[in-house]
């Protein structure tokens, strides 16, 4: 690798910086950076390689090219062939790095890749046995691309697996369309191995009124079965129609359950039986051609009929090739039993013959077939049914062709593809409309693209609902409804391009979490560029000032971050779930820490909050269980619900002076906590021995849950006790009431999870007691009201009480329970 710096240079070529090469032609490859500093202003890039360059056995080629380019973005220039000795690829790619607003300082790098003739291998594919079958793939290839071999098995023969170096090899795949990367280690031959197939005898039931037979069942032992169009009986001709219906262990072809591995359904068949192709857990190839097949019965919980459960799960998969005339792919065709997993059909390729004439993919065809990555949707398409692919959570690319005919895509067509990157519906759309979740928790798609001509006119409720990667959409003009909560949950949605006169700006709306919207008025002359960079795994909005947003991560693996300097604030779910992350460094100009920012960081063991902060949001640090410590910088005014809670191993926590409000359960779950102290200057809230109060101690906010004392003390001068005060305060066997108590109020789940609590006696003072108040304190047995009204709960199956409700289950003392309450025990008592 050679660095080669040089200033911009300006006017003719003469003026051009040259740069003269010498390397070692053993090299492989050779990389060539070279960076242009002090650049003021876009300018055009013109790249030429002189061909006087003396390079034996180097394989080279010129790369031209002159546009502009506009900070951030990068160009790959196309290659085109030199005068070297021979010829190969020659790649220069120009990025403008990190440049200011005037774009001085900006970096081009130029990255010019030369490969020498070693780095070029000639791979071969054939077959082991000619006579049994065909191979494509063979060629020359680069070292690092990408190489697919086809076999293709003749009329009587099976693929069984490719081999490497000869035809008794090491095996390396039994999929018929083997892909790799190559390297330099890899073979050079690969051998396409066949097998003769076991045909099998079908046996038939025959219907002589309509003359249409059905297959009932086949010979055991068989490998390939091919169902005829036609039968003949009794000297006439039948026509096949059906596969008959059977149970789990005398289905029509349970007999070759441990061999069958090619299955080929003709177009005359109307209807597969249930439990027709069960526990066949040794298919590869599914060939479906039937043109008119109804679709599979829905059974109890979608169980479906579960023609095809187990199907291929002891072999690599599935491949579903769908015949040219085949308008329909069946409703329900691989859903199995919800509560056999094992009994999932292991799809992993679908393959639409060429000219296909399929019009709809029918609701949960593909329902969670986990092991289909990637599928083309052939033109004639129009509909895609409810949950087609629900749950196939490793479909990673979903393509269209650009005369796709699709105007529907139904309810939660795509819900849980969570590896789905992008969706590409092709220039010329005829989409109509997107069902109700379609896209729902896509965690990974990044972008949507309709079209140039995009019909568009529904987006319907939380129709992309959790695409948390999603950072811009564009809404087609011709849009007129978007269903609420349409972007609910889009975190990381920075951008809207809205070319419809449709504007949403409740929960889940175009506007709730994206940092600029560009509506019609705004897009007449030409779409912005956008704003949004990546550094380091981080994404970030930059409006070119101070507006630097930390948006969802690239990757949820990321381990360490510095964020850039300009950062001002930290975005809703930043950071959410990057268990990985260990160490962030936050610049001094961040504002505000957004909900869930860093929810789920359960390597992060301590944290710096800058002194510009104001805001820490809703459940922001909530599990980050390995954080011991942490600093609230004086300037913080808000702390929000469940903002540290659940973070096991924190200590101890200080509250500024500046601190005005904080959730009733922003520690809640804090298991380790023995204190919290309140800087004095504090005008909101009060500590003492460690307790959290407001500031004059007339309501007890929050009692440290990790405190060693198994005795309280309540002051007098308290009124209220909060919302969740004591929750899971697991040390605590007593809490007194003085005798001058002037508690009015205990809240919500206020003793909820005091599991060692005994017996409490309420001050007479006391007029209302939340919901809750005493859920999960599995020991209190005696509760002692002073007054003739309250509220009580508790789940303890044995709970008594003294004075004045002596039997809590007797009707006669009128005690009523109060019904709807989650937990077996949990038990509401009301004295009137």
């Amino acid at each position: 690798t050679l660095t080669y710096s040089a200033s911009e240079t300006t006017g003719d070529e003469s003026d051009w910086t040259k740069l003269d090469l010498n390397f070692d032609s053993d090299a492989t490859p050779i990389l060539i950076e070279i960076t242009v500093e002090n650049l003021s202003t876009d300018r055009e890039l013109q790249v030429s390689l002189e061909n006087d360059i003396q390079a034996s056995g180097l394989n080279i080629s010129i790369t031209k090219d002159s546009q502009p380019y506009t900070a951030g973005n990068t160009a790959m220039l196309p290659a085109s062939t030199g005068d070297g000795s021979s010829t190969t690829t020659f790649v220069m790619s120009l990025t403008v790095a990190n440049p200011d607003e005037n774009l001085t300082d900006a970096n081009f790098n130029y990255i010019l890749n030369m490969t020498d003739e070693s780095a070029i291998k000639e791979i071969t594919a054939q077959s082991a046995n000619n006579s049994m079958g065909s191979v494509t793939g063979s060629g020359s290839f680069v070292i690092g691309e990408q190489v697919t071999l086809t076999a293709t098995p003749g009329q009587n023969y099976l693929f069984t697996e490719w081999r490497a170096n000869s035809a008794d090899g090491e095996r390396v795949s039994t999929s018929s369309t083997y892909t790799f990367t190559l390297t330099s280690t890899s073979p050079t031959t690969y051998y396409a191995v066949f097998e003769r197939a076991q045909a099998g005898t079908l046996t038939y039931t025959y219907d002589d009124e309509t003359k249409t037979a059905t297959v009932s069942g086949c010979t055991s032992g068989a490998t390939k079965v091919v169902i005829p169009e036609t039968t003949i009986y009794n000297g006439e001709t039948y026509t096949v129609t059906g596969i008959a219906t059977g149970t789990m262990s005398s289905g029509p072809f349970y007999s070759t359950h441990s061999t069958l591995k090619s299955i080929t359904i003709p177009s005359t068949i109307e209807t597969i039986g249930d439990f027709a192709f069960y526990y066949c857990r040794a298919l590869t190839e599914i060939n479906f051609n039937a043109i008119n097949c109804d679709d599979f019965a829905e059974g109890e919980s979608w169980s479906g009929k579960r023609a095809f459960d187990y199907a291929g799960t002891e072999s690599e998969g599935v491949v579903l090739n769908i015949g040219a005339s085949v308008t329909k792919i069946p409703s329900h065709m691989f859903l199995y039993n919800q509560s056999a997993p094992a009994s999932k059909p292991n799809i992993i390729t679908v393959n639409f013959a060429d000219n296909s004439a399929c019009e709809s993919i029918g609701e949960r065809a593909f329902y969670d077939c986990d092991s289909l990555t990637s599928i083309t949707i052939p033109a004639s398409v129009s509909s895609i049914g409810s949950s087609v692919f629900y749950n196939s959570s490793n479909l990673t690319s979903v393509e269209f062709d650009n005369n796709s005919q699709l105007t529907s895509i139904g309810d939660r067509a795509f819900y849980g593809c969570s590896s789905l990157t992008s969706v590409d519906f092709g220039n010329n759309s005829q989409l109509t409309s997107i069902g109700y979740s379609a896209f729902y928790n896509c965690s990974n798609l990044a972008s949507v693209d309709f079209g140039n001509n995009s019909q568009l006119t529904t987006i319907d409720n939380s129709a992309f609902q959790y695409c948390s990667s999603l950072t811009s959409i564009t809404i087609p003009e011709g849009v007129t409804s978007i269903g609420d909560w349409a972007f609910s949950g889009c975190y990381a949605l920075a951008e809207v391009y809205n070319y419809s006169s449709v504007n949403s700006s409740s929960d889940g709306g175009l506007d709730y979490y994206a940092k600029v919207v560009y509506n019609a008025s705004d897009l007449t002359d030409s779409k912005p560029a956008t704003r949004i960079k990546a550094d380091n795994g981080v994404r970030y909005y930059d409006d070119g000032e101070n507006a630097v947003v930390a948006l969802y991560p690239l990757s949820r693996d990321i381990t360490t971050v510095s964020l850039d300097s300009r950062t001002t604030e930290i975005n809703q779910h930043a950071f959410d779930s990057c268990s990985s992350l260990t160490i962030i460094t936050i610049p001094n100009r961040v504002t505000s820490i957004g909900d869930y920012a860093f929810r789920d960081c359960s390597s992060l063991t301590s944290i710096t909050i800058p002194e510009h902060v104001k805001t820490i949001g809703y459940s922001a640090f909530d599990s980050c269980n390995s954080l011991t410590t942490i600093t609230i910088p004086n300037g913080v005014t808000s702390i929000g619900d469940y903002a540290f809670r659940d973070c096991s191993s924190l200590t101890s926590i200080t509250i500024p002076e500046s601190v005005t409000s904080i959730g009733s359960t922003a520690i809640d779950g804090c298991s380790k906590l023995t204190s919290i102290d309140v800087d004095p200057a504090n005008t909101t809230y009060s500590s003492e021995d460690g307790v959290l109060f407001n500031k004059d101690k007339t309501t007890l906010v929050a009692y440290p849950a990790g405190n060693t004392r198994t005795l309280y003390t309540v002051p007098d001068s308290i009124t209220s006790i909060g919302d969740h005060a004591f929750e899971d305060c697991t040390n605590l066997t007593s809490v007194n009431f003085g005798d001058n108590s002037q508690l009015t109020t205990i809240g919500y789940c206020a003793f909820d999870g005091c599991s060692s609590l005994t017996s409490i006696t309420i001050p007479s003072s006391v007029t209302s007691i939340g919901k809750y108040a005493f859920s999960d304190c599995s020991k209190l047995t005696t509760v002692n009201f002073e007054n003739q009204t309250g509220w009580f709960t508790t789940n303890s199956s044995s709970a008594t009480s003294g004075t004045p409700i002596d039997d809590l289950s007797d009707p006669a003392q009128n005690a009523e329970r109060i019904t709807g309450v989650s937990g077996y025990y949990n038990r509401y008592w009301k004295r009137s």
